[in-house]
């Protein structure tokens, strides 16, 4: 806590979506789950396997608001 006020502090999220002018770009940590899909706006994407346990997948046409969701196997 600063004397002066709030501190406001920002700094990268390594998961979830991030938004940019063209879409977005979402990540997810599953390192056990056999597949994972983004389910965004009603539509299925299939999330590729990025490595070390990551799933990593860009949109573009994403916008804010867009409902989304993961899906992963039983």
């Amino acid at each position: 806590c600063s004397m002066n006020g709030p501190t406001t502090r920002a700094h990268a999220m390594p998961w979830g979506a991030v938004l940019d002018e063209n879409g977005a770009s979402f990540s997810l940590w599953a390192p056990s789950a056999a597949s994972v899909s983004l389910v965004l706006d009603g539509r299925v994407h299939d999330m590729p396997d990025a490595g070390e346990g990551w799933r990593r997948l860009r949109v573009e046409g994403a916008r804010a608001g867009s409902r989304y969701w993961y899906r992963l196997p039983d």
